[in-house]
């Protein structure tokens, strides 16, 4: 992970063997490859490229399994129209649910010409609202455990 000084660019690039829930919810070779530019205090632009080789989730018997699971993202913004361009991909080589099969899925969103002051508005009254709603994590701390736990149960 890179970030400028005045922390306004991040670049982070990296791999993870996986991570897992106990048996219930297992995740395979992770990468990330983003760059993003901070536009405002809540809104970030530029790419993100997210990928895991397997997911799976299991309850009971029951189970849920994805391969070569994708998630592309990029923001960018127009100065001269003072507006966002938005655009989300999720791909998957295939899901498998019990004995049901889904080859080469996707679903795709892009949105354009979003007003860059409206959605600045929007992000500030979402954090307002998640920060009430789940307690302000800016000062979470393994030194304080305690408040941290107080914090997530209000």
């Amino acid at each position: 992970m890179r970030v400028n000084k005045d922390l306004k660019d991040f670049y982070m690039q990296g791999t993870l063997e996986g991570f897992s829930a106990s048996d219930k919810f297992t995740v395979n070779q992770v990468s990330i490859d983003s760059k993003t530019e901070k536009l405002s205090n809540y809104i970030w632009g530029g790419n993100m490229a997210l990928s895991a080789q397997k997911m799976q989730a299991r309850k009971g018997s029951d189970r849920v399994a994805l391969s070569n699971v994708t998630c592309d993202y990029s923001m960018d913004f127009d100065k001269v129209e003072n507006a966002l361009f938005f655009k989300l991909r999720y791909g998957t080589d295939d899901i498998i649910a019990g004995q049901n099969q889904i080859e080469d899925a996707s679903f795709q969103i892009g949105i354009n010409h979003i007003d860059f002051n409206g959605f600045e508005a929007f992000m500030k009254l979402y954090a307002e609202l998640t920060s009430k709603a789940f307690g302000d994590f800016s000062e979470a701390s393994a030194q304080d455990p305690e408040k941290t736990k107080k914090d997530l149960e209000k």
